[in-house]
Formats: C-alpha cells, sequence, structure tokens
C-alpha cells in the first residue's frame, strides 16, 4: 500500500508538479491537433479528445494551489508590496505573450482599444475579442484576475470561509455580468464585456473560480494536516484516482455536448475541480510510478517550457510551420516543444528571474 508522504510546511517546489505542467499542455495540443490524428484512433478516442481542453482546468487548480502554498500566509500591509507581488506575477505572464503578441501585429491591425486590452490581457473580459489576437490568451486574463484577486481571497477565506468566500466571487460575476447585459440593452456593450452568464460562467475567473479554490484549499491541506484525511475506495492510490475521474468526467462531457451548454458546464465545474485536487494531492503526497516519472529531469524541463508551448502550439507559430514544413501533428508536437524550451531558457527565464531580484515580497 502506497503511504501518504508527509509534506514540510516550508516545501514549496514540486517536482511530479512541474512536470504535469507538460502533461496539461499536451493534452491540449491534442485537443486542437486531434483532426490530424489518424481517423480510426481519433473515432477510437473522439470521446476524450473532443473535450481536452480540460487540460486548462489542470493549469487552473495548479495555480491556484501555487499561488496560496507559496502566498496565503504572505500579509498586503501596503499599496508598495500589492504592486510588487502583481508585478512579479504580471510578468511571469507578459513577456512570452508580448513577444508572441508583437509579431502578430505585423500581420494584423488592431484598433486602438484592441491594442489596448490585449496589451494589458483585458481582451479575456470581452466576447468579440477573447479569441482573438492569440486565441488561447483568454485563460491568460483568467489567470491574471485571479493574480489580482487573490491576496483579498485568501483574506476572505481566512475570515469567512472557503465556500462563503466562493458565493462572494460568483456574486461579483454576476454584478459584472449585470453590467454587462444592461450596457447591451443601452447598445453600449461594443466589445462584448462579459455580455451573458454562459460566457462570464465558462471564459472568466469569476465562472471559473472552482478549480482555482479546489487548489487553494489543497495548499491549506498541504501546509496544515500533511497529508489527506480520506482514502479512495479499493486503497486506490490518489494519484490514480485522480486520474480515473479526470478521464471519465472528460468522457462524459460528450454526453451533454462538451461545455456549450448548462449540463456540461456544471459538470465541468463540479468534476474537474475534484479531480484535480485529487491528482495533484497524489502527486504531492505519494511516491508512485506517475510521480517518479514526472519528477525526472526531462518532464521538469518540459514543465517549465510548457507555458511557451501553450502559447505557440496554434496561431502564427503554427501556421508558419505548416506552410513550410509539415502538417504531422506528431512532427510539430516536437518542434513545439524544442522551439519552447529555447523561448524558455533563453528568453522566459532570465527576465523572470531578473523580475524576482528586484521586486521581494515577504
Amino acid at each position: 500500500m502506497i503511504k501518504p508522504l508527509p509534506v514540510p510546511p516550508t516545501s514549496t517546489y514540486f517536482p511530479a508538479l512541474t512536470g504535469l505542467r507538460m502533461v496539461a499542455a499536451s493534452l491540449v495540443f491534442l485537443y486542437h491537433f486531434q483532426d490530424k490524428l489518424s481517423p480510426g484512433l481519433a473515432e477510437l478516442l473522439a470521446p476524450f479528445l473532443a473535450n481536452l481542453h480540460t487540460g486548462v482546468s489542470l493549469f487552473f487548480v495548479l495555480s491556484g494551489f501555487l499561488i496560496a502554498h507559496r502566498y496565503q500566509q504572505t500579509s498586503f500591509p501596503t499599496i508598495q508590496i500589492y504592486g510588487a507581488y502583481l508585478t512579479i506575477r504580471l510578468l511571469r505572464l507578459w513577456p512570452v505573450y508580448g513577444l508572441i503578441l508583437a509579431v502578430l501585429y505585423t500581420q494584423w491591425l488592431f484598433t486602438v482599444p484592441e491594442f489596448f486590452l490585449h496589451v494589458s490581457l483585458l481582451m479575456g473580459f470581452f466576447k468579440k475579442l477573447n479569441s482573438t489576437g492569440v486565441m488561447q490568451a483568454w485563460s491568460l486574463t483568467v489567470e491574471l484576475t485571479f493574480y489580482a484577486l487573490a491576496p483579498l481571497l485568501f483574506q476572505l477565506v481566512r475570515k469567512f470561509s472557503y465556500l462563503l468566500t466562493l458565493v462572494f466571487t460568483f456574486s461579483a460575476g454576476l454584478l459584472l455580468t449585470g453590467l454587462g447585459v444592461i450596457l447591451t440593452k443601452l447598445d453600449g456593450n461594443i466589445l462584448g464585456f462579459m455580455p451573458d452568464i454562459l460566457f462570464t460562467a465558462w471564459q472568466t475567473f469569476f465562472g471559473r473560480a472552482p478549480e482555482f479554490f479546489a487548489g487553494m484549499y489543497l495548499a491549506q491541506v498541504v501546509r496544515f494536516k500533511k497529508h489527506l484525511p480520506f482514502p479512495l475506495p479499493f486503497g486506490l492510490p490518489l494519484t490514480y484516482g485522480g486520474i480515473v475521474l479526470f478521464v471519465l468526467s472528460t468522457c462524459l462531457l460528450s454526453l451533454t455536448t462538451g461545455i456549450h451548454n448548462w449540463p456540461g458546464l456544471v459538470l465541468h465545474h463540479a468534476f474537474m475541480p475534484v479531480s484535480g485536487f485529487i491528482w495533484l494531492a497524489g502527486l504531492i503526497q505519494e511516491k508512485t510510478l506517475v510521480s517518479k516519472i514526472l519528477s525526472t529531469r526531462l518532464f521538469k524541463v518540459l514543465g517549465n517550457a510548457s507555458y511557451a508551448f501553450y502559447l505557440i502550439h496554434i496561431g502564427w507559430v503554427r501556421n508558419w510551420l505548416e506552410i513550410n514544413y509539415t502538417h504531422s501533428a506528431l512532427l510539430l508536437f516536437v518542434i513545439f516543444w524544442a522551439i519552447a524550451i529555447l523561448i524558455y531558457y533563453l528568453f522566459e527565464k532570465p527576465i523572470y528571474q531578473r523580475v524576482k531580484s528586484r521586486f521581494r515580497v515577504s
């Protein structure tokens, strides 16, 4: 039987979680490249492939855990400390995104409002813009919103509870959606700011909050309880239980035509946070074959490069490679990872290290 491993409260690095980022990015790749797989394989795996956008859910649960584990006990008594924190988080996202966006600017004319919203990563709040520019960057708006609100969320959790804080978050989303609806009725919502509740529930932090909260709660479990207080049925290790639930939930979304209706959204928002919570808990607390593989040097390198991979696997980089080199999904997968590793070590990592050395959050 696999026994939980105590996790030191001060530990801030979990190798298997870095490797999991590679898995999450690869799942999103399969979702976007399912039409390039062999017909037989694509048909066999159709219920799974059709909803592998769930890889993004893993990123969100991971973010919730890592930010909470790093900052949940940090006080933000001054605007300067909060500003330093937010600068670090923003510059974790922006350099690679800005590099890709800069090349895109040479190919596409933006209006001034569009330019501002894309550069500021606020475009994800607007229905007419959230799939433009760097198409997958809508999720960066979700991430950035969480980063901005995290210190407040930590305070609310300490004062109230996770459940009540989640209700507050949903309520804020409803209020902003109400504003969007009013603007739409007044013909003043030209770019589609949070125009309906379905958009808010799927495309913004206020709807995707359960995934982040699952990660936040896991950080508290790790910090104070050392290991989970409950076992899975049949003595199943948490790691494998989380994987099984993740796969089943992803496939079940096909029964509801995915996340484009309320049954699918409810299923997604109920089961994805739970599966992510269990999967991450297992990787942190258990020694399994999966955790050993994800902790290897190769997977840590790929995990570190996963953000760049995520941003280049669709968009102008993909278009250029397909026009000039290959349409093979396998070859593109390898090439994307090679490019992403170069971007990480030559561009992303040096910038982030300089930013962290300059801005301190105590």
